[in-house]
């Protein structure tokens, strides 16, 4: 039982460490001093999830 909910943690970290990624890959691209390509190779997101986010933050 203590394995399951250990395994559970660990995963629900790692959901908060991506979406942490995604938030700050949209604020870095909000300020247009980098492209879209350096700010998916260094926060290890797509090209299209951070456009994606961008779309959905604008509207």
């Amino acid at each position: 039982m203590c394995r399951i909910l250990e395994d559970m943690r660990k995963e629900s970290l790692k959901k908060r460490i991506k979406e942490g990624m995604r938030e700050a890959a949209l604020r870095i691209s909000s300020v247009r001093k980098y492209a879209f390509e350096e700010i998916a190779n260094r926060s290890g997101l797509s090209f299209e999830e951070i456009n994606q986010r961008k779309a959905k933050q604008n509207t």
